[in-house]
């Protein structure tokens, strides 16, 4: 039997089960302490990036109160009329000596107000009390807020950026008496604000402005502590240790972090915008955040202490809990079904539990009971089966493929099984087990088994027996014995030779063949007497058919002889008719001269009489005629008429082959089946039926092709019939003509008679003669005109008799290809001379 080694510690359940709690504590931890992580980071970072944000606003704020206070001043200051009044006088030392006092006591130093100065339009220097020496230079080309203040005449006010940096500017205009004279300018430094904040908050900073603003406002000679970074000039910073982390990055606003000394900092910048609102430059905030990163790192250690703990406890518990509920119970029903498949029939599966374990060792119990029953099943099977393992080793061996081995099963389970049934196939590579595990699939093969003295013929097939990986592990083989099989086979093949040998004579045209069954009463016997039938069926048709030709050949030769005795009387019809018609205009000259010259009407009368007399026997014969014509005429249609009755015969016969024909296909149809049914065994039957298909539908065919030609015959023949029955009228209508005619020579000749005796009468009777002789005349030309269609009529049956005949002797050709018997083809082809010396 298959054997299953216990599984290692990681494979079984005891590792298995609480493996999956373990993890997912193990998940657990991971999940809070990167949920931890983010967390406390992210409060971090919005702590930091509040405290940017306090001193961006501390600047804005201070900016806009340093603003305010400077105007507040400026105004007080502005109050003075002295001032404005030496200022409009141009007085520089005047002014100078009013605000010198203020400026450098109180403004300078208590306000942190770097530069006083006043202008005049549009922008030169008049006094600079933060540098009483120089004045008088232009600075409209770099200070737009003077210009503007001049220009606009109003207060302008904000962030610049002049020679030796940014700085708040505050510049009004100065009016004397109502007129402007001028302005006045307070100047303030941005780094005694950034440096209050600076020390408030602990965040170091660094100022950056863009070379385009330093380039407009004409600095001074660049310093050497100057830091350019793209196209910024960082020049004034809190600290010197940031100058090294002063790249492109931090001019973004969001927060950077980087490492200096072995600290932790975090960077953040926002834009400087001067008075026109347009960004002028940077700056960038520094703060030391390595106390809030290790403040952070503790509580999460502490925090993740504590769930490891936890959770390591819980892990104990649970798995203590796993081992003693399921493990133990799992356990003891892996060993008993371990016992099992060693062949333990009587294994106990119980488990003293009403959880999905108790269900678990109910059904494992109820398995291994139907399994018992299945193994029953199999053993009993009257199907030899046989199970082996990849070495050919047998495994299982149920009671018929004992027996048909003549072993016991004990005997050979373990053992090889080429010594099993002994077959040639056994140990080479044409065994059908090798094939199915190497093909994964099931293999059907036949071989000769020498087991128990005897050599049987038995069909096997081997299929793939797979383990639950999918991998091939065995075999199983199921065999059976196929000596009537084989019998059956042998005698298919015999009668597919012989039915074979019989459809080739008959394919041939020889309807002489016949074939004789080995067993009368099965299918095949009843299939040989179907074919003899049809043979039997098909000479039969083809006999009638040719004594059907024979008599059409018949009937056709009689029409055409018929045909020629109706031209030759329609000659002598029309000659006749011609004598008639010339004898009837000489009675008109006759008459005529009778009318003019009555003295001679005797003589007239007595010539008229004559000529009357013979034009009586003239209408006479041609009564005669035109009744022989009709006579001829009648024979001919009862001959055309009984040549359309034998051409219905005929079709009537072809209905009859093509009947037998579809009968016989039907026949071949359901020989076609039972051959499918019977498999590779009838393969050879099913050409026979193929065959016989073939052989019904040559039969069709050729039943097709004379139908059509018996129906050609079938139209032609009316066509005869029709004209016939038109020239029998029309002689009717010439014999009616000629009696009128006749009639009416009687009465010329009665009249002649009577001239002689009353000659007084002679003009009168003349005229009535004048007037019949023009009727004779018209009837006359009647007749000549009714021969005239009865003789075309007779030259069309002549045709279709022509016809006829050609039709007929195509059909003996299509006949010509069976063979009956030589007496018929004989007597065939006499009837076909006959008929060639009577056309």
């Amino acid at each position: 039997m298959l054997q299953f080694s216990k599984p290692s510690f990681f494979n079984s359940l005891r590792f298995k089960l609480p493996a999956p709690v373990i993890i997912s504590y193990l998940l657990l931890i991971i999940s809070i302490f990167v949920i931890t992580y983010l967390n406390t980071t992210d409060e971090l970072n919005e702590t930091i990036e509040n405290n940017f944000q306090v001193f961006e606003k501390m600047f804005g704020d201070q900016v806009k109160a340093k603003e305010e206070d400077v105007i507040m001043a400026m105004n007080i200051m502005m109050n003075n009329d002295t001032l404005i009044s030496k200022f409009a006088q141009g007085d520089r030392d005047g002014v100078n000596d009013l605000l010198f006092n203020l400026y450098d006591n109180s403004l300078k130093k208590k306000h942190e107000i770097e530069q006083l100065q006043f202008h005049t339009p549009p922008a030169t220097s008049f006094l600079r009390l933060h540098k009483p020496s120089k004045f008088g230079d232009d600075l409209s080309s770099f200070r737009q807020t003077v210009v503007e203040a001049n220009k606009n005449k109003k207060l302008i006010s904000g962030i610049e950026v002049g020679r030796g940096g940014p700085g708040l500017r505050v510049v009004m205009p100065v009016e004397n008496k109502g007129s402007h004279i001028g302005t006045v300018e307070f100047g303030l430094g941005l780094g005694n604000i950034l440096t209050g904040i600076n020390t408030a908050l602990n965040i170091e900073y660094a100022i950056g402005i863009k070379k385009e603003a330093f380039e407009k406002a004409k600095r001074f000679d660049a310093a050497e502590t100057d830091i350019i970074n793209g196209d910024v000039i960082f020049y004034d910073y809190s600290k010197n240790m940031i100058k090294n982390n002063l790249t492109t990055e931090v001019l973004d606003k969001s927060i950077k972090r980087f490492d200096v000394n072995e600290k932790e900092f975090a960077s953040y910048s926002f834009p400087i915008f001067d008075y026109a609102n347009n960004s002028v430059g940077y700056i960038v905030l520094y703060s030391d955040i390595s106390e809030h990163i290790d403040t952070m790192k503790a509580s999460l250690l502490q925090t993740i202490l504590i769930i490891v703990a936890i959770s390591i406890l819980a892990s104990f518990i649970l798995t203590m809990l796993l081992r003693f509920t399921v493990i133990k119970p799992l356990e003891f029903m892996s060993n008993a079904a371990d016992e099992f498949s060693k062949g333990n029939k009587k294994t106990s599966f119980e488990v003293n539990k009403n959880d999905e374990l108790g269900s678990l060792s109910n059904s494992l119990k109820e398995m291994a009971q139907k399994i018992n029953t299945q193994l029953q099943y199999l053993d009993n099977l009257p199907t030899p089966v046989t199970i082996i393992d990849r070495d050919f080793n047998v495994q299982y061996i149920n009671n018929a493929a004992a027996e048909f081995a003549g072993v016991k099963s004990s005997e050979v389970v373990g053992k090889n099984c080429s010594n099993l049934y002994n077959t040639p196939h056994c140990g080479t590579d044409q065994c059908g087990c090798l094939k199915a595990m190497d093909l994964e699939r099931a293999v059907t093969s036949e071989t000769i088994s020498s087991t128990n003295s005897q050599k049987r013929p038995i069909m096997y097939t081997g299929a793939p027996i797979k383990d639950e990986h999918g991998k091939v592990i065995g075999a199983l083989e199921s065999s059976a014995e196929i000596t009537d099989i084989k019998d059956k086979e042998n005698y298919l093949a015999r009668s597919t030779q012989q039915i074979l040998t019989a459809m080739e004579k008959l394919s041939n045209g020889d309807l002489t063949v016949s074939v004789r069954p080995e067993i009368e009463n099965d299918d095949i016997g009843k299939l040989f007497r179907g074919f003899n039938n049809t043979v039997e069926n098909i000479k039969s048709l083809v006999n009638n058919l040719s004594d059907a030709i024979a008599a059409t050949a018949s009937a056709s030769a009689q029409i055409s002889s018929s045909a020629e005795e109706l031209a030759a009387g329609s000659q002598e019809q029309s000659a006749q008719t011609g004598e008639v018609a010339s004898a009837v205009e000489e009675m008109a000259i006759t008459v005529a001269e009778t009318t003019k010259n009555v003295t001679i009407a005797a003589d007239s009368a007595k010539d008229a009489g004559l000529t009357a007399e013979q034009g009586g026997t003239v209408i006479k014969n041609t009564i005669v005629g035109i009744e022989k014509i009709s006579d001829v005429v009648t024979e001919a249609a009862s001959a055309v008429e009984l040549l359309g009755a034998s051409s219905e015969k005929i079709g009537e016969i072809i209905n009859v082959i093509d009947d037998i024909a579809g009968q016989t296909n039907l026949l071949a149809l359901n020989a076609a089946i039972e051959a499918a049914r019977a498999g590779e065994h009838g393969r050879g039957f099913a050409v026979v039926a193929d065959e016989v298909s073939k052989l019904a539908e040559r039969t069709i065919n050729a039943t097709k092709e004379i139908t059509e030609t018996i129906e050609n015959i079938q139209v032609e023949t009316n066509k005869a019939v029709e004209s016939i029955r038109r020239g029998r009228e029309e002689a009717v209508k010439g014999k009616d003509f000629a009696s009128e005619a006749s009639n009416s020579l009687e009465q010329i000749i009665s009249k002649t008679d009577a001239v002689i005796e009353q000659i007084n009468q002679v003009a009168s009777a003349s005229e009535q003669q004048a007037t019949t002789a023009e009727q004779v005349s018209r009837n006359i030309d009647t007749i000549n005109s009714v021969t005239q269609e009865s003789s075309m009529g007779i030259q069309q049956i002549a045709g279709a008799a022509e016809d006829l005949n050609k039709l007929t002797e195509k059909l003996q050709e299509m006949v010509n290809m069976f063979k009956t018997n030589s007496e018929t083809i004989n007597e065939y082809s006499y009837q076909i001379k006959q008929k060639e010396l009577i056309s």
